[in-house]
């Protein structure tokens, strides 16, 4: 148990050592490493899933225990994840589960890619590049884009 403790507190200083940055433009190499250090620990479900509501009274202590892992674990993952980004971003992100940590970058970088207007004077070339930039953002998150997606509108007159 010990050795595993080692290779798991090795493992989180890669994370400590590269913290993710207030713009953001090292999420990618950040993101992966988080994925890296969750799977050796094995608990990276907490980004996958939000902690469950507490069960009713008379719940079973298997689903008792495996709630009370789930919440811990996730308090855990939150805290590591906290401790690793520069501080603009902790105070941002303090109350956040490490599951909403997650899928607020994911909500925030779609509003502001439907939000997204051409500015008067602006280059054609810069607001395609702003939009692509919203776009990549959003496969780096896990969460690509296709044309699938895109509903096509009527054309009105």
């Amino acid at each position: 148990m010990a050795a595993n403790n080692n290779s798991t507190l090795s493992l989180r200083s890669i994370l400590e050592k590269d913290k993710l940055k207030e713009n953001e433009t090292n999420f990618v190499y950040w993101f992966r490493n988080l994925i890296i250090v969750l799977k050796q620990g094995k608990n990276s479900y907490v980004l996958d899933e939000a902690v469950p509501k507490p069960h009713p009274a008379d719940a079973t202590n298997v689903v008792n225990t495996k709630h009370k892992k789930h919440m811990d674990d996730s308090n855990d993952i939150g805290c590591l994840m906290l401790a690793t980004m520069c501080p603009e971003l902790q105070k941002d992100l303090e109350h956040f589960e490490a599951y909403k940590m997650t899928r607020r970058d994911r909500y925030e970088t779609t509003i502001a890619l439907h939000d997204c207007k051409m500015a008067e004077g602006e280059s054609v070339s810069a607001h395609v590049l702003k939009i692509k930039g919203y776009i990549d953002h959003l496969a780096r998150l896990g969460y690509p884009l296709s044309l699938d997606d895109a509903e096509p509108q009527p054309i009105r007159d």
